[in-house]
């Protein structure tokens, strides 16, 4: 059982839920990692087809919802090598925007920056987590969100305008 920390709009821990019974009107919170290299392309994860929410959409490189015994930075921190296999220390990390999100449901999502300059092979995913990472030119990738909006998170547009 994952207890999942229930926020109220100034997020504001209130209450704990099993992650499982989460409902659309509860705000919980989510940690991401935007992923950049010195070409400024963008990491990307493709999640994976087994997921209960959004399976097979493109998304964050990592996003991970923050457990009740866990701060943000800690979620983000775990989530990294779990989900791409890679390690990246509070010093690697610069702390972006906190942001609301209404979209479906509703969560906080603290994000995190990062610059690595690997390439793609030296990422090992998590399968039922992530299908695929792919770095994106920004240019290509928000013509691609324009042309082929379904195949990615319905929030990628808000969280492009944050970082454009």
């Amino acid at each position: 059982m994952v207890l999942v920390p229930i926020v109220d709009r100034n997020d504001t821990i209130i209450w704990h839920k099993e992650r499982s019974q989460i409902q659309d009107n509860d705000i919980h919170r989510v940690s991401a990692c935007r992923i950049t290299n010195n070409h400024w392309d963008i990491l990307l994860a493709q999640r994976g087809l087994t997921k209960k929410h959004s399976p097979g959409y493109r998304g964050p490189a990592v996003a991970g919802t923050v457990e009740w015994d866990e701060t943000y930075l800690e979620n983000i921190l775990h989530e990294i090598p779990e989900e791409i296999g890679i390690t990246l220390t509070e010093e690697d990390l610069i702390k972006g925007p906190h942001v609301f999100s209404n979209k479906k449901n509703e969560y906080f999502v603290q994000w995190f920056l990062s610059t690595c300059d690997l390439p793609i092979e030296s990422f090992t995913k998590e399968e039922w987590k992530v299908e695929a990472l792919q770095w994106w030119n920004p240019n290509i990738l928000d013509k691609e969100i324009a042309r082929w909006e379904i195949d990615f998170l319905g929030s990628i547009k808000n969280w492009r305008k944050l970082f454009t």
